[in-house]
Formats: C-alpha cells, sequence, structure tokens
C-alpha cells in the first residue's frame, strides 16, 4: 500500500509543530510554562525543603556553601484537537474529497504518536471521531455530507481549552471571519486553519452558460458567466481567503490554504512542510 492510499501511516513519520501552551499532563514533545524534570535547563533558585536532590549544584555549594537548584523546562502533552468540516462542498470532486479526508487523516497520524489527541467531524450533529475512522479515511468512516455551515454548528461544548486546535474547511458559505475565528478559536491555545479549495473553485476555467447546483441545499442556477463575471468572482474570493487569514493570524494562530490534489503526498511535500507545520521526525 502506497503512503498516498495509507496517509496516516504516512503521518506517523512526520510531527506537528506548534507553539502551544498546552495544561499539563503526560510528558511530550512541547513545553509548559512551569518547571518538571526534562532535560532542558530554565534557571537556579535557592534550595527549597522538598526539592530533588538530584538537581541541586553540588558544585556551586562546595564554592559558595549556599543550595541552590537548577530547575528545567516542564514537558507536557499538548491536546490536539481536529476538526474537519464535515460538509458536502468538502467532497465537491474527488481531489478535493480525497485531500480533505486524507488531511485530517495524515495529521492524525503525526499528532497521535506524541500528543493526546481527539478529533471532531464538524456536522449536524458533530460527531468526535475514533482514531480507527482516521486510519481509514474512507467516505464511509469520514461522511462529508452536512448541509449546515460551521458557524451554525454546537461546537463549543466538544473543544478543550488549552488545545493545540487544527481546522480542515473550504470556508465556502456566507460568514463573517471575525466572529467565526473568535468562535472556533475560543480557549485554545493555539489555532491552526487548513483552508481547501479545488482547482476549479480557485480558478474557473468554464465559460459561458452554466446551470450551477448548490451542493449544500440543491438549488440550481442559471448564470452567464463570461470574463468579466470571472475576474469579479476570483477578487471576492481572495477578499474571503485574505480577510479569513489576517483574522486567524491576529489571533496569532497560523492559515495555510491548499489547492486540492489526488495525492496526499504532493500537498504534504509542496505544502505543509514549506509551512513550517510538520516536518519529518
Amino acid at each position: 500500500m502506497s503512503a498516498a492510499d495509507n496517509p496516516f501511516e504516512l503521518g506517523s513519520a512526520f510531527t506537528l509543530l506548534a507553539h502551544a501552551r498546552p495544561e499539563a499532563g503526560p510528558a511530550g514533545q512541547r513545553f509548559g510554562k512551569g518547571t518538571g524534570s526534562s532535560l532542558e535547563f530554565q534557571e537556579f533558585r535557592d534550595y527549597q525543603a522538598g526539592d530533588d536532590l538530584r538537581h541541586v549544584d553540588w558544585r556551586a555549594y562546595a564554592r559558595t556553601e549556599t543550595l541552590t537548584t537548577r530547575l528545567y523546562r516542564e514537558e507536557v502533552a499538548a491536546t490536539i484537537e481536529l476538526i474537519l468540516d464535515g460538509s458536502k462542498s468538502m467532497a465537491l470532486t474527488s481531489a478535493k474529497a480525497n485531500t480533505s479526508r486524507g488531511l485530517a487523516s495524515f495529521l492524525a497520524g503525526a499528532a497521535s504518536g506524541d500528543s493526546l489527541f481527539k478529533a471532531l467531524l464538524a456536522s449536524d450533529p458533530p460527531v468526535p471521531l475514533p482514531l480507527d475512522a482516521l486510519r481509514n479515511a474512507s467516505a464511509d468512516h469520514l461522511p462529508l455530507i452536512s448541509t449546515s455551515p460551521l458557524d451554525q454548528l454546537p461546537l463549543g461544548g466538544l473543544l478543550r481549552a488549552g488545545s493545540v486546535r487544527v481546522l480542515i474547511s473550504d470556508f465556502l458559505y456566507p460568514h463573517d471571519a471575525r466572529s467565526l475565528v473568535q468562535k472556533l478559536a475560543a480557549r485554545c491555545s493555539t489555532f491552526i486553519v487548513l483552508q481547501v479549495l479545488d482547482a476549479d473553485e480557485w480558478q474557473p476555467p468554464q465559460r459561458g452558460s452554466l446551470h450551477l447546483n448548490d451542493v449544500e441545499n440543491g438549488a440550481w442556477r442559471d448564470i452567464a458567466f463570461d470574463d468579466r463575471a470571472a475576474e469579479l468572482y476570483q477578487k471576492r474570493l481572495r477578499r474571503l481567503c485574505d480577510t479569513l487569514q489576517a483574522e486567524v493570524r491576529r489571533g496569532g494562530g497560523a492559515y495555510v490554504r491548499l489547492i486540492a490534489r489526488e495525492d496526499i503526498v504532493d500537498v504534504v511535500y509542496e505544502d505543509l512542510i514549506p509551512t513550517g507545520l510538520v516536518e519529518p521526525r
């Protein structure tokens, strides 16, 4: 089986990088604010009753007759929350469906080895995703069939404070970027947005009289789509992407726009690695 056929296994060869401030927990690869037992030295302080004697600086004591303790940075396990937009538009084409599901599976593989991990399918109603569903990443395990936009879903009670939160969506529905980002990024330590667009959504090749179907509500619409209409469409789409990016980065998060591909390997090596969000172990 190739890596493209098994993005979870591909992800297990990578690590997800994020500057998180997670809650304390089992040892992991991200540092917390406190002190602990990692190998990275942080500072000295005067000895206090109960300090680990192995961390006393005995050489300094021999010189000064003052007990001091070496403090080390605390290692904690970040809770990584993955939210996959389960709307129908995420499976508009096979390339977009493969990228959406493949990204979720790849990131689950990258995160599950080092961190506390939970995943959620943003559908109506929202559905917690077991790790086995992400290992398979098929249409049966990750159905993209919802007709409700993200800003209308009751996600808040399912999200954990202090997490590294990763959201995969196309954001192709009417919404206010600021209020949406504030809602979805609430109480997390790091917010990462991966916007997935099909190549034809980013730059429509068709021209002429088109009979279009809205995959979310099933409505049909006839439009005349000439070069002028295409130019206006692309300006509006770029404005949406730029506004979304600005709001995410204003909150200290990371935003990446991805053009869907059939092979998730191309997405990883051409889009994710250059941004610094993942790196090989």
